[in-house]
């Protein structure tokens, strides 16, 4: 599996790692506000429905989905207190989530994780509702937000044009066992 690590940053500007061959990427955290590490599967074009992520000391550890050893090393990102940036991705509905803790415990959403301690987390629920839980370990995380709805928008509106036909009508999407929403 072939991922890219997009940096978006405050200024909106964004800059794209890639692993490939199950090489460990190594990316030293930008130390800028408001920053965010979107993971892109190459062959997709989407995030990786789960990962698994450890603390070792100020670093940050992401082990992709299908692979054994980590993927990703975000250096120093637990460096600066209170200003952890979110890890996030593209789902299949084209919306931008975070990752959450598969457990829904506090302690194993990654800007809380203890030095050592592993956490598998998937892609959330909607932003609102992933709020909550972030609000409780990193209080100003909000700021993107605002840039991940923009983000949907500009993509829903460049990816309008490919609905194979159905007059713009919604489909319908499974989710494995999961409700069908019929937008």
């Amino acid at each position: 599996m072939s991922i890219k690590v997009k940096i978006h940053s405050q200024n909106q500007s964004t800059v794209t790692k890639q692993v490939k061959n199950n090489e460990k990427l190594v990316i030293e955290h930008p130390k800028l506000a408001n920053t965010s590490f979107e993971l892109v599967d190459e062959k997709t074009g989407l995030a990786p429905q789960s990962i698994v992520t450890k603390r070792k000391g100020k670093d940050l550890e992401i082990t992709v989905e299908g692979s054994e050893t980590a993927n990703i090393v975000i250096k120093n990102y637990y460096d600066d207190e209170g200003a952890k940036s979110p890890i996030t991705g593209i789902a299949e509905d084209g919306h931008l989530y975070a990752y959450i803790p598969e457990s829904g415990l506090q302690a194993d959403v990654i800007p809380a994780l203890q030095d050592g301690v592993l956490s598998s987390s998937v892609l959330g629920g909607n932003l609102e509702s992933v709020a909550a839980v972030y609000d409780a370990v990193m209080p100003n995380w909000g700021w993107w937000l605002i840039g991940a709805g923009l983000l949907g928008g500009i993509l829903a509106a460049a990816g309008g044009g490919s609905g194979g036909g159905n007059g713009g009508s919604s489909s319908n999407t499974t989710n494995n066992g999961g409700t069908t929403n019929n937008g």
